[in-house]
């Protein structure tokens, strides 16, 4: 029984990469394409392809090189640039869908070229076509970015590619002396470990079949050979679909985004429902020292609020507890509970832990809510540190209170003028650690206030708008009063292009 995906004219067969990405080759034209050439119109676009580089080379009269390789890729055009006439078929009138991209492979000198011009610069002076570098000193510096290129392609198109003794030879030499460079030297430009590269000799030698195994294993879950394949561990073969859920936002928002964090790393390490095991181990074993760090971190603030608590100016033994005092009962509470929570979550995971990939989705299969998902989850992996921030926060405002308690002019000038001081420095540490990250405060603020500013506008418009119409006194103003009140996005679009005049409306 056969399981092909398609039938392919002949010439054409379809090879899998080692990694699961599906390429085809022409032997006796030597042209590679990762373009689905299962569909009939993109393997007649393919062929139309080839014949017009044909073309070009008997029209300008160039002479190819014998030993070479032709790769064409189809880039899909934007939708939304698909009706500019740049992208207008002239004989058909049909828009275009792709981009035709190519180049030839030169193994006798280790280089890609094309039958055009082709700028490693831009306008601006940027590199666009190779790493941006402080200076180019000579043409044979190019070459080597180039040649790069050119292992890339022996990289991404193994079948067909026949590498001599010698190229092994080289391979060795090269791991042999880099390795000898990294252990020798002090100041090695080698971007790798000694241990990593004597692996990789290893590797080049030997094979097993628990390896083999392994990735053939893998091989199912990550859609190996198939028209859409997973070749990034983060990246799933499916559209995202979840759902954002408000309430989780507000809940991560107060609890120092924590449970989002905790989430996001559940997410990547269960995309697609498979789990990579390394990358779940690593998990594991950070989130075990994140909650070793709550446990101790809590342990200290509590002892500091028993002390606090302890002191006679804060605690008379009299009378109601000052709000310092209270401050300081809600981080006591909240150290308190962060030591309980953590030190549950470290003892399930070592009791039952879950460092194979059977346990791991077990795991996380038992706690996947039909509607919630893995919110509830990364919740309570998120709360420790929760827990322990609050502490912190109530702490300080605990002993804040009790600095400003007594209207005393030095205590006020040396109190003022420390938290001032440490709330700028915290104020800076904030936006160094957050600004340029994952999370932008200026640009969440920024937006923020641009949705306001914009829903005040309309609001603004669509009042003025009513005004007119009520003056009016009109059947129309009541028909907008009635059917345009509900869309004040509409009402405030009308507005914005009139610009003056309600008559226009």
């Amino acid at each position: 029984m056969s399981y092909s995906l398609g039938v392919l004219p002949d010439g054409w067969k379809a090879y899998t990469h080692p990694e699961g990405a599906l390429y085809f080759f022409n032997q006796s034209r030597r042209i590679y394409t990762e373009a689905y050439l299962y569909d009939e119109e993109i393997l007649d676009e393919i062929e139309d392809f080839v014949h017009r580089l044909e073309e070009i080379v008997q029209e300008k009269h160039f002479e190819l090189p014998r030993n070479i390789d032709l790769v064409l890729e189809l880039e899909v055009i934007a939708e939304e640039d698909r009706a500019a006439a740049a992208y207008i078929d002239l004989k058909s009138g049909e828009p275009i869908m792709h981009h035709w991209t190519y180049y030839y492979v030169n193994h006798d000198e280790r280089v890609l070229f094309w039958l055009q011009p082709y700028e490693i610069v831009d306008q601006e002076g940027t590199f666009c076509a190779i790493d941006q570098v402080m200076c180019i000193q000579s043409e044979t510096q190019i070459k080597h970015a180039i040649e790069s290129y050119y292992w890339k392609h022996i990289d991404g198109f193994p079948e067909g590619q026949t590498l001599a003794p010698e190229t092994m030879k080289e391979v060795l030499g090269i791991l042999v002396h880099a390795n000898v460079d990294q252990i020798t030297s002090a100041s090695s430009v080698v971007a790798m470990q000694p241990e990593e590269m004597l692996n990789l000799a290893e590797m080049l030698q030997k094979s097993q079949g628990r390896l083999m195994y392994t990735f053939v294993h893998n091989r199912y879950h990550f859609s190996f050979g198939q028209k859409v394949a997973r070749l990034e561990r983060f990246k799933s073969c499916f559209e995202d679909e979840k759902k954002p859920a408000l309430w989780f936002d507000f809940v991560s928002f107060i609890l120092f985004n924590a449970p989002k964090v905790h989430l996001d790393t559940l997410h990547k390490a269960w995309i697609d429902r498979t789990i990579n095991e390394v990358f779940w181990a690593k998990c594991v074993s950070k989130l075990q020292k994140d909650w070793e760090e709550a446990v101790l971190t809590a342990t200290v603030l509590l002892n500091a609020n028993i002390s606090f608590l302890t002191i006679n100016d804060v605690d008379p033994g009299t009378g109601p507890r000052t709000p310092a005092q209270l401050a300081s009962y809600v981080s006591t509470i909240a150290s308190i509970a962060a030591v309980i929570i953590a030190l549950l979550l470290i003892r399930q995971h070592r009791v039952s832990p879950k460092e194979t990939a059977t346990d791991a989705v077990t795991y996380l299969e038992g706690r996947n809510h039909p509607q919630l998902g893995l919110k509830v989850l990364g919740l309570v992996h998120g709360l420790p540190y929760a827990l322990l921030m609050w502490a912190v926060v109530s702490f300080l405002a605990a002993f804040a209170l009790e600095n400003f308690r007594v209207p005393d002019v030095p205590t006020l000038v040396v109190a003022t003028a420390s938290w001032g001081i440490s709330a700028a420095l915290l104020a800076l540490c904030l936006h160094t650690i957050w600004e340029g990250g994952s999370i932008s405060i200026q640009e969440k603020l920024t937006e923020v206030l641009q949705n306001a500013v914009a829903r005040v506008q309309q609001l603004w418009l669509y009042q003025k708008l009513k005004s007119r119409k009520r003056k009016e006194g009109s059947e129309a103003g009541a028909d907008v009063d009635a059917t345009v009140a509900p869309d004040t996005d509409n009402v405030a679009a009308i507005e914005l292009q009139n610009q003056g005049g309600v008559e226009d409306v």
